[in-house]
Parts: structure tokens; sequence; C-alpha cells
């Protein structure tokens, strides 16, 4: 289905990651959207990612943001092995859905398009090392789960938005990207409806 409607994180913990090696586990991701925020983390290898209308050679290290409602695929370069994490939670983890300063002047802007984070972080980008630490840290976190280790792991993604919020781009003036999009996720749910 285009309009992936898996649950992929429970209720009271609403986060996930999971480790994926294209084509080991699978030779590609077809392009789809969901209601939960992905975070696509290279950890080796090389292969093409595809965040909205953009397609990007994913190399080692890149970090791939993709907003709720937004159409992303992964496939696999010949003779090439990717090994990535998928990491995916839902906005209202990091409180979206609540009325506070976070989400009125922050989570919501993001979600609602008003503001654009960058689709891709990569080695050598000024921000980057901040952004990979907290994705690490929320790896160990995870990894190990010691006591209190969910209130690190939603700390360590506010400090990851905070960061994205420094490095977004206004989009109140160009929203054509956004209509473009929802005009490709009607004709793939007809295509997928005949």
């Amino acid at each position: 289905a285009y309009e992936e409607t898996k649950q992929h994180t429970d209720m009271m913990f609403a986060f996930n990651v999971y480790p994926c090696t294209i084509p080991s586990d699978f030779s590609f991701v077809p392009i789809h959207w969901h209601n939960s925020m992905e975070i696509i983390y290279i950890k080796q290898g090389t292969g093409m990612v595809q965040v909205d209308f953009e397609t990007y050679t994913a190399e080692s290290g890149d970090i791939f943001f993709v907003l709720p409602g937004h159409l992303h695929a992964l496939r696999s370069v010949p003779k090439k092995r990717m090994e990535y994490e998928n990491i995916i939670f839902d906005m209202s983890f990091l409180g979206s859905d609540k009325v506070d300063i976070c989400s009125q002047k922050y989570l919501q802007p993001a979600i609602s398009g008003k503001i654009r984070f960058p689709s891709r972080i990569r080695k050598g980008d000024s921000f980057y090392p901040s952004v990979s630490a907290c994705l690490d840290a929320s790896d160990q976190l995870c990894s190990f789960r010691p006591d209190g280790y969910e209130l690190g792991v939603k700390g360590h993604l506010m400090i990851l938005f905070s960061l994205l919020t420094r490095m977004a781009m206004d989009r109140t003036e160009n929203k054509t990207d956004d209509k473009n999009i929802e005009k490709l996720k009607t004709v793939l749910l007809r295509i997928e409806n005949d």
C-alpha cells in the first residue's frame, strides 16, 4: 500500500528503531507515506533514498528526515549494500498534540509545512555532529534500557528538533511542493484502489 497504516510504535512509548539492510532484507522499499516521523540513518554502504521529489545517493553517515505525510522510498545500487536504521516515532511522543509553545511555535508548523527541515544532513555539515550525537545517544539508551531511558530518548529527540528548527527554512512563500505531493498521493491511492 502506498499509504502505510501499519502501527510501528507502542502507544505508551511511540518510538521504534528497525535495523535494515538493502538488498539483504529486501531489494527496495516502494514509495509510500505514513503519519509517523521517520529518520533514515545510513550506517554503512550506499544506496538510493527518495524524499518527496528528490532522490539522493545515500552514503555512510547520511541522515534523512521524513516528516509525517511525506513521500519516501529506498532502493539498492547494483552490487552495493546499504545498512541503515529506520527510526520511526509519532510526533505526539514529543507533544505535538499539546497546547504549549513548543507545539504551537515549532512542532505543528513543521508538520503543516510552514517550516521545512532539511531532507538530508551529511558528514561535514555544520550541525551534523550534534544531530548524529542525539541519534547515537538514543540508540545507546534503547540498547541498554537503563531506568529512565524513555525520558532520555524523548530528551534527545527534543534537542534534535531544536537543532532541526535552527536549520529550517521558511516555507510560507512557496507551497507548490506540498500541493504536488498531495496530488501525487491522490493519484497513487486511485491506482491502488483500481
